[in-house]
């Protein structure tokens, strides 16, 4: 049974009282790391890296979400951000509890700068005492599991470098999710469904308005797509927006599909 970190310990606070007060700058407190924590295994140095930033940086101001989201810069004179768009998510997970469902989030950082946001996605404030049911992260999932949401199994499609790295996509139909997974790093990443599903719609060819701008067909017909249709859509993604830093990701050949094949399939 994975450990669970302990996130509800911050002296500051009565049970009635909201996480996340203070003036700014400031360091986080132990509450927010204890949170941030377990969205960043130290076992991956990847995620580890950024850890150490949590004890290094500072919380700059709130971020433009309101509160639970704050700007944590590397140096405590700084001004915050909070013009710019947001970055790429780095590390998510959710915690499930008795004040509802409580999200937590850490973007790439930009310029010695970064957001973070722990949220309660069922009311307005995260309050300092409650009970934990479960939670879940992207951040430990491995290749060859279920969906650690909704823990049923995921479509998985590998890919490799040029360089012979293997990459690995990962669809869950029942929570409408996809994430890539770099095996050498351990790092995931979430990609925006309709990005992904306008570059699939792109490579197949379709222009039907009705098809083409729904992206939840990715999901509910999903076994109408081949490995080969998938992999090739993420690269063409990847090039416009990047996930992947890399140069090329080497794609299987296009599929021939015959006549008999194709009429089978559109029935």
């Amino acid at each position: 049974m994975e450990q669970k970190a302990k996130i509800n310990n911050d002296s500051r606070f009565t049970n009635n009282e909201s996480l996340f007060v203070g003036e700014f700058p400031r360091k986080l407190f132990q509450s927010e790391k204890d949170f941030l924590n377990w969205i960043l295994p130290e076992q991956i140095s990847v995620y580890n890296s950024y850890r150490k930033k949590l004890d290094e940086y500072f919380v700059l101001a709130e971020g433009r979400r309101g509160r639970g989201n704050l700007v944590i810069g590397k140096n405590e004179n700084d001004i915050a951000d909070i013009t710019s768009p947001l970055a790429d998510v780095f590390a998510y997970g959710v915690i499930e509890t008795s004040i509802g469902n409580i999200a937590c989030t850490i973007r790439e950082e930009i310029a010695e700068q970064f957001d973070i946001e722990i949220m309660n996605l069922n009311r307005d404030e995260v309050l300092a005492d409650f009970e934990e049911a479960r939670r879940w992260t992207y951040s430990n999932w491995n290749v060859g599991e279920v969906c650690p949401q909704c823990l049923k199994s995921v479509r998985m499609i590998s890919m490799k470098t040029k360089a012979n790295e293997n990459i690995v996509l990962a669809i869950c139909a029942n929570d409408k999710r996809l994430w890539i997974c770099e095996e050498a790093t351990q790092r995931k990443r979430t990609i925006p469904v309709t990005n992904f599903y306008n570059e699939l719609m792109f490579h197949k060819k379709i222009r039907d308005a009705k098809i083409a701008l729904d992206s939840k067909r990715l999901f509910t017909e999903l076994n109408l797509f081949t490995d080969e249709d998938l992999s090739f859509a993420f690269q063409t993604y990847n090039k416009i927006h990047k996930k992947v830093d890399v140069s090329e990701i080497e794609v299987k050949p296009k599929e021939k599909i015959s006549l008999l094949k194709k009429i089978f399939t559109l029935k």
